[in-house]
């Protein structure tokens, strides 16, 4: 069959499969950040789409599994399970990489969870600092794990294993962005310019204390960005169906 569009199959399905996935997305991000009272700035609107896309990248680079591909090949054998970490000798080439994968994601979280009204960094005690910091690193770490396991549990029905390492590698990844934003904000946070931003702002709140960020509002709305790409791919991307209909087979 001949390709009578100015684009090559390849890319026509690519951009079929980034449909599925930024459309739902998109939609999502716009609902929860309107029950999030957040306004819609340029800034957020560049950080959830940057998101969006790099949740996009995972989703295919790791081949996330769909219904269209269970429904093909069946749910998958006993031997596509790995259940046990790091019992295979792992190549750590390969481990490294899932980890990578991942740092990303941990920083938007850690950036997201890190977001407080400006006063918050002059009144917020050492120690309760440090719970809210260790409540935050394991959300991240719950948000990254949840994200892997949904991957790692699809990819059974594309007829790929489900690999443990992967798992705990992807987690392992989310929980270093987190550090790495965690230290990015550290360093903002004792600059001579932020700390002068942070008095202003003090005298403006007492005044206005219902114009405060919401610390959650981001969080959510990356959860179901991410969520709403995942569902997207698992319910809409056909890829058999639209390489045929490209491919004439």
């Amino acid at each position: 069959m001949n390709n009578i569009l100015p684009f090559p199959n390849d890319a026509l399905i690519l951009l079929y499969e980034l449909a599925t996935e930024l459309a739902p997305a998109a939609i999502t991000a716009a609902i929860l950040s309107r029950k999030a009272k957040q306004l819609p700035t340029s800034a957020a609107v560049l950080t959830y789409g940057t998101f969006a896309l790099y949740i996009a990248a995972v989703l295919h680079i790791t081949g996330a599994g769909t219904i269209h591909d269970g429904l093909l090949r069946g749910f998958g054998s006993r031997n596509q399970y790995n259940l046990v970490p790091f019992v295979n000798g792992a190549d750590p080439t390969q481990l490294l990489l899932n980890a990578a994968l991942f740092v990303p994601f941990g920083c938007f979280f850690g950036r997201a969870l890190g977001r407080r009204a400006p006063h918050d960094f002059l009144t917020k005690k050492r120690a309760s600092a440090c719970k809210r910091t260790a409540m935050n690193l394991a959300k991240t770490a719950a948000g990254s794990f949840a994200f892997s396991l949904a991957i790692e549990t699809s990819q059974l029905l594309s007829n790929r294993t489900f690999d443990i390492d992967d798992l705990v590698m992807n987690t392992l990844g989310g929980c270093i962005g987190f550090a790495i934003a965690l230290a990015a904000a550290r360093l903002m946070q004792d600059s001579a310019f932020r700390r002068r931003t942070a008095r202003t702002a003090l005298q403006r709140n007492r005044d206005c204390t219902s114009a405060r960020p919401r610390r959650s509002g981001a969080t959510v709305v990356f959860f179901g960005i991410a969520a709403a790409a995942f569902l997207g791919r698992f319910v809409l991307f056909n890829e058999l169906a639209a390489a045929g209909m490209l491919y004439g087979f």
